[in-house]
């Protein structure tokens, strides 16, 4: 403690006026104040650094691969999360999946969890590509622990078209769900959750009305509950879609029969992808410059594909998906797995409930709007009206503080969906003032 000169005068003058056993008190209780201050502003011991200490500890006595690193490791790892460092946490959850391989094997499911943890983080760091790997590589694991035959694999598959479906990967999803189908039909198990599936990715491929097989999954199978009730709903939205309102009334009223909770609802968006313009991407002629294969070939000009036009990121919103049950992630992925690994068509999507390629959605924005900090801030409210078919009308902007170009690309995408309309006891309904707010806040998953 450092002791001021105005302090020794005042204690020469104490010594002299009153003596020394009170300065001995006084300087003794000032000692006491000085540590008490100190213990009060001292850091707490850091967790990140025991738990460090207590490895480095565990290394010296069990070796540097020892099976009973592995939860120590995790924990730190879940530590560094904790504190946003992220490649601290990715360093320290690869040797623990190191180490659980060296254990217990490459098909170890004890490894799982450290595999979505990675997962997670390289959705922060949008590195999209990483995640997918990861998925597929956490199925890889499940599978081939117990036998890609198994009954028991069916949760593995659930999990990777969940997946697929929440990144655009619909055609992906369709086969594995197929796949999935035929496995518990050869085990006797109930299919009718990948029935359903099966149609969520159609729609999420621009395709919405085949339901023969979930109708046959329906008569066949023997579950009951919100399994069924799920279902049936499914069913009765994809007629929607598909412009038969008296059928869907027909199945909204066996879902309200098998769960009235579940069937009597406000009206509800449809998950789907669609077009925003119909006929844009096969009458517009763009071209891209196909580059040199050899230093004699002089490239030349190739015309975009239909495909290649609606993912163009130089062009304005070509497409939407309207994500009804906020389940879709924060990429958009094509089926081709040689353009995956390379990074081609990889979409970042933002929006809710409509998301959009972010790219495109840039080009109808002004500059000020383009950051991901301003585009938090807009938020567009719309009123319509559900009818009984399912379709929107009257549909009125109520409130907005987005470019003018925006609002009116969420009205051409509202004109161009359904909603599962009104339920009141089953039976389909119009419901009038039905409100819509269209934010683009960041994925929180």
């Amino acid at each position: 403690m450092n002791i001021q000169l105005t302090e020794v005068i005042g204690v020469r003058h104490l010594i002299a006026t009153i003596g020394t056993s009170i300065i001995i008190l006084i300087i003794c209780q000032s000692y006491a104040v000085a540590d008490a201050e100190n213990a009060n502003t001292a850091p707490p011991p850091s967790a990140i650094t025991d738990a460090s200490s207590a490895i480095t500890a565990l290394e010296k006595q069990s070796g540097p691969f020892s099976a009973s690193l592995f939860e120590p490791l995790m924990s730190l790892a879940r530590l560094h999360i904790e504190e946003g460092q992220v490649e601290a946490a990715e360093n320290v959850l690869r040797r623990a999946q190191n180490i659980n391989h060296r254990n217990e094997g490459v098909y170890s499911p004890g490894q799982l969890e450290t595999v979505g943890l990675l997962a997670e983080l390289a959705m922060q760091e949008q590195a999209f590509a990483t995640a997918n790997q990861l998925h597929e590589f956490a199925f890889f694991v499940s599978t081939h622990h117990i036998g890609l035959d198994h009954p028991d694999s069916l949760y593995a598959y659930a999990d990777l078209a969940r997946w697929y479906l929440g990144t655009g990967q619909a055609r992906r999803a369709k086969n594995l769900l197929l796949d999935a189908i035929a496995l518990a039909d050869k085990h006797g198990r109930e299919s009718l959750q990948f029935a359903t599936m099966i149609i969520q990715a159609q729609r999420l491929y621009g395709l919405c009305c085949s339901n023969d097989d979930l109708l046959d999954a329906l008569q066949s199978s023997t579950a009951a509950g919100d399994l069924r009730t799920v279902g049936l709903l499914t069913l009765a939205d994809s007629y929607i879609l598909s412009r038969k309102p008296e059928l869907a009334a027909e199945y909204y009223s066996k879902a309200f029969a098998a769960s009235p909770i579940m069937a009597s609802s406000q009206p509800l968006p449809i998950t789907i992808k669609h077009r925003i313009h119909r006929s844009q991407a096969d009458t517009l002629q763009i071209y891209k410059v196909r580059p040199k294969y050899s230093f004699v070939d002089p490239g030349a000009l190739e015309r975009l594909s239909a495909a290649e036009l609606l993912d163009d990121p130089s062009q304005p919103p070509q497409w939407f998906i309207l994500d009804a049950e906020q389940k879709h992630l924060s990429f958009k992925t094509p089926d081709s797995y040689n353009n995956f690994s390379r990074g081609d068509g990889i979409h970042r999507v933002t929006g809710s409930p409509f998301k959009f390629s972010l790219k495109q959605l840039n080009t109808i924005l002004p500059h000020s709007q383009r950051t991901d900090a301003a585009r938090e801030n807009l938020s567009i409210r719309f009123s319509f009206t559900v009818a009984a078919t399912g379709n929107l009308q009257d549909i009125k902007v109520t409130e907005s503080n987005a470019a003018p170009a925006l609002s009116r690309l969420i009205v051409r995408a509202l004109k161009r969906v359904y909603f599962r309309p009104g339920l009141d006891q089953g039976q389909p309904i119009d419901t009038e003032g039905v409100v819509l707010v269209q934010t683009f806040l960041p994925d929180s998953r």
